[in-house]
């Protein structure tokens, strides 16, 4: 019987230190500097000099974020994007829910979706001033980034970036294919490869024909695929 081979070593993949900051920042889909803030803390003066706030997602390491870090960053992103709400209000609502759920990195948790979007939402409406009308948007727009996220035993497990509004699920990151690398859904294609072979000649076409799905999922991995990051 053959014994497959364990390359992480022991941890969970959507835990290893994977995604550089800029390649991170393509795949959730805001600037590297607003990454950069959220995974590293803040920089802001103070009569007693320059100080930096806590970041909001920990990271495993420095320079690098995790499957899960990715996930957090996403459901982040819409609540940023949707409301431009301050940081430290959500640092204070994240920190709250992790608290009362008793687990950490909540945001890419099944139990926030199920359990903590309410405690979130009442937490940060309340920070706000938000009417029940806000807290109801809030929630909202929680929903619909939670949907595009998979969970197993409490953990997220895939991801379905939204390159684009209302982008369908076609393109997928999942930690334990193609070394979390997003692939077309349902293969283990990466959507670098399809963009290569593209630039290198080969039609939408004879893509699909090789890969065995229909051109329009070729077409938006196209679509998805992000420029290289400077």
């Amino acid at each position: 019987m053959t014994r497959r081979t364990d390359i992480y070593g022991g941890t969970d993949p959507a835990d290893v230190p994977a995604y550089p900051l800029a390649e991170a920042a393509l795949l959730v889909g805001v600037p590297v500097s607003t990454l950069r803030n959220w995974t590293r803390g803040r920089s802001f003066p103070t009569k007693q000099g320059r100080r930096t706030s806590s970041p909001i997602i920990k990271t495993p390491e420095p320079y690098f974020l995790s499957f899960t870090n990715i996930v957090e960053a996403h459901v982040l992103a819409g609540l940023r994007k949707e409301h431009r709400i301050a940081l430290d209000k959500i640092r204070d609502a994240v920190r709250y829910v992790e608290k009362n759920l008793k687990v950490e990195h909540a945001l890419a948790r099944r139990i926030f979706k199920v359990d903590g979007v309410d405690l979130f939402v009442d937490r940060l409406g309340g920070l706000l001033n938000a009417s029940r009308g806000g807290q109801t948007a809030l929630r909202a727009v929680l929903e619909e980034h939670l949907k595009r996220v998979e969970y197993q035993r409490d953990r997220a497990v895939k991801f379905y970036p939204l390159h684009r509004e209302g982008a369908p699920r076609l393109i997928v990151v999942d930690p334990r294919r193609a070394f979390g690398r997003p692939t077309l859904a349902g293969t283990s294609v990466p959507i670098g490869d399809i963009k290569a072979r593209f630039q290198a000649g080969d039609d939408v076409d004879e893509l699909a024909a090789d890969y065995r799905v229909p051109a329009t999922h070729i077409q938006e991995a196209l679509r998805a695929s992000p420029a290289e990051a400077a």
